[in-house]
């Protein structure tokens, strides 16, 4: 086989091109010009007698050959140099399907087209294909299916659909399309599982885009929004979607306020845990907790399900805050004497964490103990006495209040 082919050569540092470099493949060899360029026409890349041979096999594969550059005491080689031959009149095919993964007694829909490429000139236009497919389906271990007929309309296009057999096999299934007359055929593959992967991934949102919401409102609408989108591009249409809706307690420390503590807190010594939940089917109104002024947490789920019964879930949740300002303290130390204060700072915030001026805080500690009597009977033994003392103060923007608290019980 003949062909014609071009070569440009550079440096490896500089990328500079390089001239009266001498490139060599098969039979012809030639030298480069200024801009590092030649041409090699009319070269052979194989001997006649290996072409007859693959010709009586009917044998398609490319041939290749090795190309030599050489300047001065370099040398560069570059193997494996294809060359195609160029078909006059060749059909050339698309086919596709619609989902790519298939379960057993699935439908698989195949759609293709097909054009034939006449030369006209130095160009090669597509004209609509005519005729008969005869095509054979497969399954992954090279068993027929089915074998059948199609006809391609004006268009050069067709379509099929068949139905798995419940006891296929499992892999890479495939069809082979051919045009009687041109001996010109394609095949394409489509896979066969007892499940797939999703098709599309879901997310889920709350509107306005603000995570926090306080009792004063909490009687109006708190919009959340999914949405499916496809891997393949664009959007989910006609899916069904269950919402599930749950509220239960948590905590909340205002931005930049780490260090102090809000709301219920949890000694180091012991573990009490707030995981009641209250299950609220949409839409109903939540009126929070009335026992006590907690912060709460609201769960949407949302499970979308498509045409093909794949389910997927997607999460969102806000909080709703008992009021619009938090108080936070902060103990000096962990541990107390009797009858002498515990250094205790207060701050009190709004949801952000800046630091509100003028506020009440009415502290009230209670501290329980035992203590050691006699009875009527002479007998020792210990009653449980409680030490309970109120406290209050005036926040401050400017900085945190000291409430100090002197115990009375203890040693």
């Amino acid at each position: 086989m003949s062909g014609m082919l071009t070569a440009w050569v550079t440096e490896l540092m500089t990328g500079a091109p390089i001239n009266q470099a001498t490139v060599s493949i098969s039979n012809k060899q030639k030298e480069t010009n200024q801009q590092g360029l030649c041409t090699i026409e009319q070269y052979n890349t194989e001997n006649d007698e290996r072409r007859e041979v693959q010709k009586k096999r009917k044998v398609n594969n490319r041939e290749h050959g090795i190309l030599v550059v050489a300047k001065d005491d370099d040398l560069c080689m570059s193997v494996n140099i294809y060359t195609d031959a160029s078909v006059l009149n060749a059909y050339v095919w698309h086919v596709f399907n619609d989902r790519g993964l298939y379960k057993p007694k699935e439908d698989v829909h195949i759609k293709g087209y097909v054009r034939l490429l006449k030369v006209k000139g130095e160009a090669k236009l597509p004209t609509y294909a005519r005729g008969t497919i005869d095509y054979t389906i497969y399954d992954p271990r090279g068993q027929q299916l089915q074998q059948s007929k199609v006809e391609l309309n004006i268009y050069g296009a067709f379509d099929i659909k068949f139905t798995l057999p419940d006891n296929v096999n499992l892999g890479n299934g495939y069809v082979t399309f051919s045009l009687p007359d041109s001996q010109s055929s394609t095949t394409h593959y489509f896979k066969v599982q007892e499940f797939r992967k999703p098709e599309y991934e879901v997310s889920s949102m709350v509107r306005p885009t603000i995570a926090r919401y306080c009792h004063p409102i909490v009687d109006e609408y708190v919009i959340a929004t999914c949405q499916g989108k496809l891997f393949a591009g664009g959007y989910l249409n006609d899916a069904n979607i269950q919402w599930t809706v749950q509220a239960g307690t948590t905590t909340f420390t205002p931005p930049k306020r780490s260090d102090y503590i809000f709301g219920r807190a949890q000694p180091f010594f012991c573990w009490f845990g707030n995981n009641n939940q209250t299950e609220i089917s949409y839409p109903e109104n939540y009126h929070g907790i009335e026992q006590e002024p907690r912060t709460t947490i609201v769960h949407a789920l949302a499970a979308i399900t498509d045409l093909n019964n794949q389910t997927q879930e997607t999460k969102t949740q806000f909080i709703i805050h008992p009021c619009t300002y938090y108080v936070g303290f902060q103990l000096s130390t962990n541990y107390g004497k009797k009858n002498k204060p515990v250094q205790t700072k207060v701050i009190v915030t709004d949801i952000d964490g800046n630091l509100i001026d003028n506020i009440l805080i009415e502290c009230k500690v209670i501290g329980y103990g035992k203590e050691r009597k006699e009875d009527e009977n002479g007998l020792t033994v210990f009653e449980e006495i409680k030490d309970e003392q109120t406290l209050a103060v005036v926040s401050s923007n400017k900085d945190a209040v000291n409430i100090d608290y002197t115990p009375k019980l203890g040693r």
